[in-house]
């Protein structure tokens, strides 16, 4: 049960401006004022201002009882003396010990009170000018703003982390705004959702049925149905009989409707219901594509004699097909490449850009990837620095915008993205709003891949609405080479799962109930053989259940990184992480360079009671890029002994490990297979049933998502 202290604050040791984490002395308001640690997230108080803290005594290993806080009221003084002092603290700052008294003899005991409820009067002080006096009553009426905005925070269930995204976006008018419209903060606070908001209306004692929450459930369903599915839009009519069988509204879905509508927050088109950052970034695609602005010129002076010192350079051959994508990348204003593994995409794209940089007049390039992996990948190969889109385009990670729009566009002339199955709708839009209208771009993807998790189809509809330029490669130079991984790869695309067995591709046939001891067996015989565990990756579709990724991460961590006296370990909610771990990022972290999708080592666990901040934190390495990771960032990473296809999309791995069971469900799919597959760059080994690998490549029923890219793109 929460315990309640009054006391003084005696000193600030330590406070985060990032998470508003702080530590200080306190003094309680008892006889012996006995001095205590307080720690918790609030703002920076002066010395000596009264508390009133809410919260729970708790014993720590190093600094002995705490008081660790989840709520804090400032006091004010009522005794004379006290309120003098508090007046001439550091809070009001060039006011000393006789103009405060002036003050508190002039105005009384309750003069914080008098100015608080008549914030606009004018008071007459003798000996104090009218500059001094206007600034004391500023300074009250800050502090009781900021002391007002706690309370309210502390009344509706926020946390004060989400107090200071609120205050920064608010300011003063927090409070007002949000007691009119809680569903709001949906929309202005990143991180904050519907039933978040909802829990809010609750606790301000909105109706279950006032519009408001009626028009933020429905948003909040058509988004969610979206983001589901990777749909674009929903049918209307099919949307609205849902909404009204999950919700039982005084007003019916339609009602809802021509409400959101009136009021522009989604869109409809016949009968596409959007959510409206769908709609409007299908239209800014669109719009970017079919802009007849005059393109960026790359004149090369010879262009025969640049390819052959290109090709003689990194001793490569440039096929018939290729030698036509570089003449359509110069006379065209964009380009789309496109082909499975193993066919030269990257290659050509070494050949774009050395092409570029011999232009005359000079253009400016850039290259990017979705992910940081596929960034660094694209780097290597192409001999030209890439970054992902969100570095690109300086997204900021407290407010969740980019920093490069329409109003602060990049400068770039030639544009080059990778692995462009993994972009989204609303990704690509952004990435467009940033760019200058003569801006060349090339796509280069797999079409035959999964989309991005994210609504949308960009690749596909790009393709096949014929907006530019489609260079589909089908030589396949790594098979030339002997892959058989590539071969498979191939093989699967036409609903075949024939594998010859050999040494770059095997099946080891497994049940549930043995595949863990079948993979620890292969994955230490990989490491007998002088792989890392970092070069071998196990891909799954699901994870739930017996054979699942979170199943399986638990027992590759128990049999690689057993627990060990010599290593640190902590327990966060069901999952326990230990020095030496194999980490999975899961969300982009633009200000540590660390993406979505990019695996390090857990390489140092430093414990509260060792921390100047008393906070748990992590220490992981990204190949040489080491990210601190507090409590609240913990639900940016997880363990990557297994992960899914998904998350590995963009990535290559020396040797890929891949399940298939029937458990899998309707995860059994031809592209998600394929996907997989081509993440191997060396090796695959296929475990689990034969019959789950023959049952996904044969279904090619992959869900088609809903989208009008295609249709607003297609040049007839």
């Amino acid at each position: 049960m929460a315990q309640q202290i009054i006391g003084k604050v005696a000193r600030i040791i330590y406070h985060s401006q990032q998470n508003s984490f702080t530590v200080m002395r306190f003094l309680l308001h008892e006889i012996n004022e006995k001095q205590i640690f307080v720690t918790g997230h609030f703002p920076v108080y002066e010395k000596d201002t009264m508390l009133e803290c809410t919260g729970l005594y708790q014993e720590h290993p190093k600094y002995g009882m705490q008081f660790v806080v989840e709520h804090v009221r400032r006091i004010i003084p009522q005794e004379r003396e006290s309120l003098i002092n508090f007046l001439s603290s550091p809070t009001f700052k060039g006011i000393g010990k006789k103009t405060a008294e002036k003050f508190v003899d002039a105005l009384g005991l309750d003069l914080i009170d008098q100015i608080k409820n008549n914030p606009d009067k004018r008071y007459i002080i003798e000996s104090i000018p009218r500059k001094k006096q206007d600034e004391i009553i500023a300074t009250i009426l800050k502090t009781s703003k900021e002391d007002q905005m706690i309370a309210f925070v502390s009344m509706i269930g926020l946390n004060m982390r989400q107090l200071f995204k609120i205050q920064r976006v608010y300011g003063d008018d927090a409070i007002y705004l949000i007691r009119n419209n809680p569903y709001r903060l949906i929309d202005d606070i990143d991180g904050i959702g519907f039933k978040c908001a909802d829990k809010v209306a609750m606790a301000l004692g909105f109706d279950e049925n006032d519009l408001l929450r009626q028009e933020a459930a429905f948003i909040d369903g058509l988004m969610q149905q979206c983001m589901r599915f990777g749909d674009s839009y929903v049918l209307v009519d099919d949307f609205l009989d849902d909404f009204d069988k999950k919700y039982d509204f005084s007003h019916s879905a339609r009602d809802i409707l021509d409400r959101v509508l009136m009021k522009s927050k989604v869109g409809l088109e016949d009968q596409r219901l959007y959510p409206l950052s769908q709609l409007e970034s299908e239209k800014v695609i669109a719009d970017f594509f079919l802009e007849n602005d005059q393109q960026v010129e790359v004149h090369v002076e010879d262009l025969d004699l640049e390819i052959e010192a290109i090709q003689k350079k990194y001793g490569i051959k440039y096929d018939e097909q290729q030698l036509n994508a570089i003449v359509d990348f110069l006379e065209h204003k964009h380009l789309i490449i496109t082909g499975g593994p193993g066919t030269g995409k990257t290659t050509l794209v070494l050949a774009l850009i050395a092409l570029c940089q011999k232009a005359d007049p000079p253009v400016v390039i850039e290259s990017c990837a979705p992910t940081g992996r596929a960034a660094k990948r694209l780097s290597y190969l192409s001999n030209y620095k890439a970054s992902t889109i969100h570095s690109l385009l300086q997204w900021d990670l407290e407010t969740n915008t980019f920093n490069r729009n329409e109003e602060n566009p990049l400068v770039v002339d030639v544009l080059i993205v990778d692995e462009f199955s993994m972009v989204d709708t609303f990704l690509f839009a952004q990435l467009l709003k940033a760019l200058p209208t003569h801006t060349k771009i090339i796509i280069i993807g797999d079409h035959n891949q999964i989309p991005s998790v994210a609504p949308g189809n960009v690749l596909m509809d790009s393709m096949e609405s014929n907006v530019c330029p489609v260079i589909t490669l089908k030589t396949i130079y790594r098979q030339q080479q002997g892959s058989k991984v590539i071969e498979l790869a191939h093989e699967v695309l036409k609903g075949s799962f024939q594998l010859s067995f050999d040494q770059d591709v095997r099946m080891i046939e497994a049940t549930k109930l043995d595949v863990k001891d079948k993979l620890i067996h292969t994955i230490d015989s990989a490491l007998q053989k002088g792989y890392r565990i970092e070069d071998i990756q196990v891909l799954a579709p699901k994870y739930n259940g017996l054979v699942g990724i979170d199943a399986l991460n638990h027992a590759l961590q128990k049999a690689f990184n057993p627990a060990d006296p010599s290593k640190r370990e902590l327990q966060v909610g069901y999952r326990v992480y230990r020095e030496n771990d194999k980490i999975l990022q899961l969300k982009n972290q633009v200000d540590d360079q660390v993406f979505n999708g990019d695996i390090g080592v857990l390489v140092e666990i430093i414990y509260a009671s060792e921390d100047e901040n008393k906070q748990n934190r992590f220490i992981v390495d990204f190949d040489g890029n080491y990210v601190e990771y507090t409590p609240d960032m913990f639900i940016n990473i997880s363990h990557a002994y297994c992960m899914s296809v998904h998350k590995s999309q963009g990535n290559e791995y020396p040797i890929v490990v891949l399940l298939g069971f029937i458990e899998y469900g309707w995860m059994l799919q031809r592209r998600l297979y394929y996907t997989a597959i081509t993440r191997a760059a060396n090796y695959l080994i296929c475990m689990g049933e034969t019959r789950a690998f023959k049952k996904a490549v044969e279904q090619d029923k992959f869900y088609k998502r809903q989208t009008y890219l295609k249709q607003r793109l297609v040049v007839e």
